[in-house]
This record gives C-alpha cells, structure tokens and sequence, in this order.
C-alpha cells in the first residue's frame, strides 16, 4: 500500500498527457512571436518624483527624438514589493542580446547626450538617476498570438 502511495502521483501525471497528440508531434514556430523586458524598480525613500523627472524630461524624449518606440506600459504599483515597472518593446527580437552596444542604444545615448547639453551632463543625469534606485530587476516576457 506505502509503495502505491508513492507511485499515485506520479500515474496520475502521466495520465494526463494526451499520448495520441504525441504520435503527431512536429516542429512549429510562434507566429508574430513579441518579446518585451519588464523592469521593476523599488526607489529610495522620496526619490520616486526625482526619478520620474529624470525619465519623463529626458530618457523618453532622447527615445522620440532617434524614432524608438518607448514604453508600452508603465505602472506606478500598490501594495507591491515593487515601486515602479516599465514594459518596453524589444524591436529587434532577442538579436538585441548579441551586442554589447546596438545600434539602438547607440542612437538612443547620442541623442540622450544631445537633450542633456554634452555626454558629461548626461553622465551626471544617469549617475543621479542610479542613485535614486534602491533594487530593481529586469526579466524577459514574450506574447504569441
């Protein structure tokens, strides 16, 4: 009985496997496969309006400036470990992980040197900005149709 006990579970998995799908098995990709990164950041005590500045005032505009799209959400979180997510787009699919700087980035911090006055203003605006994030974390999300 102990031994039957132990293997239940177990039978029940396999019995929910649908076995005559697994004689049809073949290779599919998604279509119109998205992938976004979601990023979460907790700030310093009363930093939160600070950091939203230094977002809205500049990091949005150096991306509309270079035509990248931004943000397709942003959420200010309650009752959340979290303060803030941002979910952004990766137009250019998990290519974007084979540089060390895209082009992207590249078009995106020339024009974030350009809207802050020189690369060293811009350096001081993204130094400030790190210092009002307690934590944060980013993860991979994709969507299929």
């Amino acid at each position: 009985m102990k031994i039957l006990k132990k293997f239940l579970p177990a039978l029940a998995l396999l019995f929910c496997f649908n076995f005559g799908y697994a004689q049809e098995i073949k290779a599919e990709k998604h279509k119109n496969l998205k992938w976004y990164t979601i990023s979460h950041f907790k700030w310093e005590d009363g930093k939160a309006a600070d950091a939203k500045k230094i977002i809205n005032d500049y990091f949005k505009p150096s991306g509309q400036d270079v035509g990248q799209q931004g943000p397709v959400m942003e959420l200010d979180l309650l009752f959340s470990e979290w303060d803030y997510i941002v979910v952004f787009p990766m137009e250019e699919g998990l290519e974007s992980f084979e540089w060390k700087t895209s082009p992207s980035e590249v078009e995106w911090m020339t024009a974030f040197h350009k809207r802050a006055g020189s690369p060293e203003k811009a350096k001081e605006l993204g130094k400030n900005f790190e210092s009002y994030i307690k934590e944060s974390k980013s993860i991979l999300a994709r969507k299929t149709d």
